[in-house]
């Protein structure tokens, strides 16, 4: 096998092996953003309960408006480090998208060079067009 034929085949590999990396960061960059999702999701059910325990009236006594006091100020804690972990899950999510752009673009540059080695050895005099081709027959064909 020549060197050039090594090198294509050397690339290809390289390039399978570059899709699935690819494909793992497409993966994680998914979960992450699902993640994100579900904690917004969390946080704005936590925050419309806590609005409608708020908004409600029917207090009866001073120890019932003390305790729906105490279950509100739990939902508003709740609610800021939801909102902490909103933050998280977004710059998870975005370092996960980062990530799969630069797998892309290694699998891209990759190809990329696997396809013009595959153009050179095309082009060169003498040779199948074929990069899989066997050459058959003997020297004196």
């Amino acid at each position: 096998m020549s060197p050039e034929r090594r090198k294509l085949a050397r690339l290809q590999r390289l390039a399978r092996i570059r899709e699935v990396a690819r494909h793992q960061a497409a993966t994680r960059a998914a979960e992450a953003e699902d993640v994100f999702a579900r904690v917004v999701a969390l946080d704005g059910q936590t925050n419309a309960l806590a609005r409608r325990y708020e908004a409600r009236g029917q207090c009866r006594d001073a120890h019932s408006l003390r305790q729906l006091d105490a279950f509100v100020s739990g939902l508003r804690a709740m609610s800021s480090e939801t909102a902490r972990q909103i933050e998280s899950a977004r710059s998870d999510a975005d370092a996960r998208q980062a990530d799969l752009a630069s797998a892309e673009r290694r699998k891209t540059v990759v190809e990329d060079r696997a396809r013009d080695v595959h153009r050179m050895l095309e082009r060169r005099p003498g040779r199948t067009a074929s990069v899989g081709a066997r050459r058959s027959g003997t020297v004196l064909d």
